[in-house]
């Protein structure tokens, strides 16, 4: 009897795990999604495209955000494009209260990003960086 239990219990855990197996690759994160299209869209593309997205003039750049970002930047689908300490930041993901997206900095400054407070940086290449950040936002007096 013992051993049909352990039968049936390793024949149950191998179901489990192959569940696991088909259910996981549809459960990504947009920092994982974002991630992975950076990489396979090659992250020098990126640094290349926001240098050239960075000489737009501003009117160029708020027209009509879509038609002006970079095939590149397309593909991430990012909620918008804004300056960000030393580059540009592609927000992927926003909430009341963070936003978070590829951070790439310019080939000028070439400055790593630094963590903070409220801010924190994972670096996916030399130049690109997931960023998580929290929004602050004025406090309105009465």
């Amino acid at each position: 009897m013992r051993g049909n239990w352990l039968s049936y219990l390793s024949k149950s855990a191998l179901t489990c795990v192959w569940v696991l197996m088909l259910l996981l690759p549809g459960c990504s994160s947009p920092k994982s999604e974002a991630v992975e299209t950076v990489r396979k869209f090659d992250g020098i593309r990126f640094q290349a495209d926001a240098e050239l997205f960075q000489q737009l003039q501003p009117d160029e750049k708020k027209a009509s955000a879509w038609s002006v970002w970079p095939e590149s930047f397309q593909q991430l689908d990012p909620v918008r494009v804004k300056p960000h300490m030393f580059g540009l930041l592609l927000v992927i993901e926003e909430g009341s209260d963070k936003e978070a997206g590829i951070y790439v900095v310019m080939h000028s400054t070439g400055l790593p990003p630094q963590d903070g407070s409220g801010i924190v940086h994972e670096r996916i290449t030399p130049r690109l960086y997931w960023v998580e950040q929290k929004i602050r936002r004025p406090v309105r007096r009465h």
